[in-house]
């Protein structure tokens, strides 16, 4: 175990510590920071930048001249059209009215398609404030606690009639993609120092060295450790950029973000998937001897990270509770990508994700033995490249000292 530990802190110290990992790591967590501000930056400009166009039903349409001081007093305008509830919601789901007021004065009821912007509760909560305000101003024998006690109550209810939550399945899909990219990056870019590093030291002959004193399977341990503790680490700060520049700018709340627990199923997914992919990749990368022949493992490999990527992406949106998305996203190789956009945008039961975590632990596990396998007996293999049958069905095994 001392020996796995020694080979993890080496490669950690080297993946981690290089300037120009520093320099990387320091410019995209900038770039996310800066992109993150700029999208809470113009989202709140476009909302802000508009007018606002009402519907009101027969029974409060008096209430449309306080929903147009209101709107003033804001800096804005106001349009308020009396229409029935069939016509107001129809214009709501359409987009031509902002929102759609009924009820009655006591109990105000605010439609809207999707969750309503914070300018439009504050708008509506301070009509109904109003209105209970001069209801017992008016009646005879009101005191100051019955009147302050009634604008303390007054709440209208704020109701969303869009069955599809448009907007709200939006933002959350941006957070899952969000999540996803930074899962692509440090998977492809740990895989390819994984594999590069594999193969530097085959060429250079420095693994012949190293198997003098450690076995196969503990040198491959220890190199996968180490780069995906440094890879986790990348992945830990940006997850954090992402959390505090988010709470800051109040964006997770507009992405409708639960932080602690997406940013913890994040991890987690990232964990697992990094520990497939990288086992593959180097056990791939040991089977060539040139550093030129590199691209021949991390070309395949980057098409399935981004297969798996994409078909997440575009699959999930269209159909997240599907029976292809449902399947896929317990299948191994897709679920580290899959999962986590279904888990943002829909409700996944509970049997499903455990399956898709069973899987993938297994097909890690299976993967180790036969990464291992195939690493053990294709490191010391110079010249031509080693076929995976030769790997995995014999070849020339390493002699290495016990």
């Amino acid at each position: 175990m001392s020996d796995v530990m020694l080979v993890a802190g080496r490669e950690f110290r080297n993946m981690l510590l290089k300037r120009s990992t520093i320099i990387a790591t320091i410019v995209v967590a900038a770039l996310l920071a800066g992109v993150m501000i700029g999208v809470n930056y113009f989202a709140n400009r476009s909302s802000d930048d508009k007018d606002y166009t009402f519907g009101v039903s027969s029974e409060v349409q008096d209430l449309g001249q306080g929903l147009k001081e209101i709107a003033a007093a804001m800096g804005k305008t106001a349009e308020v059209t009396v229409v029935d509830r069939a016509e107001g919601e129809k214009k709501v789901l359409d987009g031509d009215f902002n929102g759609y007021l009924t009820g009655t004065p006591e109990n105000l009821e605010f439609l809207s398609s999707g969750k309503p912007q914070q300018a439009l509760q504050s708008m509506v909560q301070g009509l109904a404030s109003q209105t209970a305000l001069a209801s017992e101003i008016t009646k005879l024998g009101g005191n100051p606690e019955q009147v302050l006690g009634s604008v303390a109550k007054a709440a209208p209810k704020f109701t969303n009639i869009d069955p599809n939550e448009g907007e709200d399945f939006a933002k959350s899909m941006f957070s899952g993609i969000l999540i996803l990219s930074l899962m692509m990056f440090v998977l492809m870019a740990g895989g390819a120092s994984l594999s590069m590093g594999v193969v530097e030291e085959k060429s250079s002959r420095v693994v012949e060295i190293l198997l003098a004193t450690i076995r196969p399977s503990q040198l491959l341990t220890g190199k996968v450790l180490g780069i995906g503790a440094a890879i986790l680490a990348q992945y830990l700060l940006y997850l954090a950029v992402f959390g505090i520049v988010g709470h800051f700018t109040g964006i997770t709340e507009t992405l409708n973000v639960s932080i602690g627990v997406y940013l913890a199923q994040a991890i987690l997914w990232a964990v697992l998937a990094f520990l497939l992919y990288s086992v593959i990749w180097a056990a791939l990368a040991s089977t060539v001897s040139r550093q030129e022949d590199v691209g021949a493992i991390t070309t395949p490999m980057t098409f399935v990270i981004l297969g798996s990527f994409y078909l997440g992406m575009f699959l999930v949106p269209n159909s997240p509770d599907g029976a292809a998305t449902t399947w896929l996203s317990m299948v191994p190789l897709f679920s580290p990508f899959m999962m986590p956009i279904r888990l943002a945008v829909t409700a996944v039961p509970l049997w499903q994700q455990g399956l898709a975590f069973a899987l993938v632990i297994l097909a890690t596990l299976f993967v180790l033995w036969l990464g291992g396998r195939i690493y053990e007996r294709a490191v010391l293999h110079t010249g031509s490249r080693m076929s995976l049958k030769e790997a995995i069905k014999g070849g020339d095994k390493v002699r290495y000292n016990a």
